[in-house]
């Protein structure tokens, strides 16, 4: 895998994400684009890896199983997506970003959330056609 980015911002006042149930954690919410237009990237999937796994052994075999995943997110028209369950903060996960005709992107501790990280997190990532 080369020429692919993944970009963790860390400022800024991201949309509104709904209150998590746990003060500890947060939503990740953030723009898939597309390298050759910077257009958002429509139905790009993005997997948050459980800690006790890497992003590496959870494509190991072509499939990302719901046991493997912590949370989700689908990108809509714009490239923007949201994930479907907040995050405990303080830790590395892994990420899997997969979008058709694009080279996925398979981010092993590829994001850090403080412990001060704002509600959503943002996480931006940029994809290349697949050859």
């Amino acid at each position: 895998m080369d020429d692919v980015s993944l970009i963790v911002c860390t400022t800024g006042a991201g949309p509104a994400a709904p209150q998590p149930a746990a003060n500890n954690s947060v939503y990740i919410a953030g723009t898939i684009d597309n390298a050759d237009t910077g257009r958002g990237v429509e139905g790009a999937q993005v997997f948050v890896i459980k800690p006790d796994t890497s992003a590496t052994q959870a494509v190991a075999d072509d499939t990302i199983t719901r046991d493997e995943v912590l949370a989700t997110g689908t990108t809509d028209a714009k490239g923007y997506y949201q994930s479907d369950q907040a995050i405990p903060i303080n830790q590395t996960y892994s990420i899997v970003i997969v979008a058709r005709g694009f080279r996925p992107i398979v981010a092993d501790d590829g994001v850090e959330i403080p412990a001060d990280a704002d509600n959503p997190f943002a996480v931006d990532a940029t994809l290349r056609r697949s050859r």
